[in-house]
């Protein structure tokens, strides 16, 4: 099949100089919405931020104004707090309306995510009388949350006769089975259905038995037997070793293609409303039982890889908002990303240019990115021009792509489908300072679908040149690679480095969702030597957002014996589990129970810029990365 590059006509939604816009929207356009799998007239969710309107701004029409407040009102969680960030559906011929409404400044900037089910929209829950417990008024609640994969609710450290630990459990999934006796589509959720707690108890009741084969019953009988497979146990772990702080939980299941999802792109969305239900149900609860002060703790074992990493996208600058306060403890998983070549760093300037080559391996299920980001200024500090810059990319075959400039797109086409999109816009919706190049590579498994072109595997490079005298650092990031949960998410893309001209490192290799403020991001070490582990992901971020992760955690037990002990999926079973994602639930645990032993590691600020020890440790050589030996060397949670 002939393939040829060719200039991408984007209808609506060209990249504007002035104003942000999101380059996997450009890419989704230019490949007819392939890696979504809807059809032409389905809804896609976009992540936003409210904007103010300025003088000089595209004056707002009527069409314009009632898409955004149906955006605002569109979501019951959107009301939850923060103010100023929320989720919607939007249909895909309004999707250049919303670009006129970031134009205008109704909306600072929006994003894309992957598509979801579509409800009316609910009428919020009245507290009505009878809802409230009349005890007399108490002090303090505590609830945790949990938003992961697979939920063990019939284990029996979740469990008496008749009662349930879990407040609420929220099913995000579209696909998920909806049944008239243990699901609710809730008027609290827009999307997905509730788990009916009552029913769950009453079931718990009639089979009081635990044991493999009685919870295989209870999950056939409440239609969620998946949660039980092998691949689905993630979030069993984390539950696990957060069930020793003897607290109500709740747990947000995330749907299975954003869990599996190789852009990253649509978990900002499911986050978000994830994060605001959990402090929903925490605030109800506290409502109902009369309790003057409530706290939740907040429990992330997932994340992506690509972005900013420096605390400016919309889902961090949610968080950050929502934790302000202290009554919203948000836990995230650093990632296992060290080693991992997905991150890379070039000097870049005059008759210096510089080259990244990244692997994208055959039958690859999924499509790949690669984001290239400018900084703002030069390495002296002055303002840089974008325009200085352009790409060229050059696929396995060697066949370059014409010149790439700002504000350009380009993409590679067989036949009538897009195998490839090149996106490099002055302004993103991903971040706040810098410019993003955005590559976008269609899956490379040729088998199954026939509908859409795939992109060539092999090494694709990824040629950056500057016309400018001054240096500036240019990164790149691989999305998303082996992150946090393993078999759900494939080892795909990855930088090829340059034995000449190295430029791959585990710098700056945080999750994407983990550089920004008020937020607790955990790192993982070794317990036989309190060594860091090998894999978890690394500070600092771009600019001064945070200097790396603000806890260990530990994750495995010595070189040898990968992983710690966990509690298995089922009652009387045991499993392994490893990774900054048992690591994080150590440190939530730790921030609920209080435990005297550990009082001592106080924490610092996320935003702080100052540098911090768990940082420090974690940007060392692996001769010096040392694990906890006592608090003025790096914060560490013991089990």
């Amino acid at each position: 099949m002939t393939t040829a590059w060719d200039a991408a006509t984007v209808g609506g939604i060209f990249p504007d100089p002035d104003w942000p816009l999101d380059p996997y929207l450009v890419w989704a356009d230019m490949s007819e919405f392939a890696g979504f799998h809807m059809t032409a007239g389905s809804a896609v969710p976009v992540l936003f931020e409210l904007g103010t309107p300025v003088t000089g701004s595209v004056p707002t029409t009527a069409a314009v104004t009632a898409l955004v407040n149906r955006c605002v009102r569109a979501n019951p969680l959107n009301r939850i707090r923060p103010a100023r960030f929320g989720t919607a559906n939007v249909g895909r011929s309004e999707l250049p309306v919303l670009c006129e409404a970031v134009r205008a400044g109704l909306l600072a900037r929006f994003q894309l995510g992957l598509a979801r089910g579509e409800r009316d929209i609910p009428v919020p829950r009245e507290l009505t009388a009878d809802f409230v417990v009349t005890v007399p008024l108490t002090d303090r609640l505590q609830t945790i949350g949990v938003i992961d994969d697979g939920c063990c609710l019939a284990h029996d450290a979740f469990r008496s006769p008749g009662k349930s630990r879990f407040v609420a459990v929220w099913d995000q999934d579209k696909q998920a089975t909806d049944d008239p006796i243990y699901w609710d589509k809730s008027i609290d959720v827009p999307y997905g259905v509730e788990l009916r707690i009552g029913a769950v108890e009453a079931l718990f009741t009639q089979q009081p038995a635990i044991g493999e084969a009685a919870e295989r019953a209870v999950y056939e009988t409440i239609l969620r037997p998946e949660w039980g497979m092998e691949s689905r146990r993630h979030g069993a772990g984390v539950l696990h070793v957060l069930s020793a702080a003897n607290e109500r939980m709740i747990f947000v299941q995330l749907p299975g293609e954003t869990v599996a999802d190789s852009s990253g792109g649509s978990l900002g969305v499911y986050l978000l409303d994830g994060v605001r239900y959990i402090v929903e149900q925490t605030q109800i609860l506290a409502r109902r039982e009369r309790r003057e002060h409530w706290t939740t703790t907040i429990n992330v074992s997932l994340g992506s890889i690509a972005g900013p990493h420096d605390g400016t996208t919309i889902i961090e600058a949610a968080l950050a908002e929502i934790a302000s306060d202290g009554k919203v403890r948000i836990v995230l998983a650093a990632g296992n990303t060290s080693g991992k070549r997905v991150h890379g760093m070039r000097s870049i300037r005059r008759r210096d240019p510089g080259r990244f080559d990244v692997m994208v391996p055959p039958d690859n299920p999924r499509e790949s990115f690669v984001e290239v980001w400018l900084p703002a200024h030069d390495i002296e500090g002055t303002l840089l021009d974008p325009a200085d810059f352009t790409i060229v990319v050059v696929p396995p075959d060697g066949s370059p792509s014409p010149k790439i400039g700002v504000d350009q797109a380009l993409r590679l086409v067989a036949g009538s489908g897009a195998q490839a999109g090149v996106v490099f816009c002055r302004r993103v919706s991903q971040g706040k300072h810098g410019t993003m190049m955005l590559l976008a590579l269609r899956s490379t498994r040729v088998r199954g679908e026939t509908r859409f072109a795939h992109a060539p595997y092999g090494v694709w490079s990824i040629n950056v040149s500057s016309k400018s005298q001054r240096a500036a650092d240019v990164h790149a990031w691989v999305e998303r690679n082996d992150l946090i949960v393993g078999r759900r998410r494939p080892q795909q893309a990855f930088f090829v480095d340059d034995p000449e001209s190295p430029y791959v490192d585990d710098r700056l290799t945080l999750s994407s969702i983990a550089n920004g403020a008020n937020v607790i991001v955990v790192g993982a070490y070794q317990m036989h030597d309190e060594t860091v582990a090998d894999y978890s992901a690394q500070g600092p971020t771009r600019g001064t957002a945070r200097r790396g992760p603000d806890f260990l955690g530990p994750s495995d037990e010595s070189a040898a014996l990968k992983g710690v002990q966990v509690p298995g999926f089922y009652s009387g079973s045991m499993s392994r589990m490893s990774g900054t994602s048992v690591a994080a639930p150590h440190v939530a645990r730790w921030l609920v129970t209080g435990s005297p032993a550990d009082k001592q590691f106080e924490l610092e600020s996320s935003g702080s810029s100052t540098a911090n020890t768990a940082a420090a440790a974690m940007r060392a050589g692996p001769e010096t990365r040392r694990g906890p030996r006592n608090p003025e060397t790096v914060p560490a949670i013991r089990p």
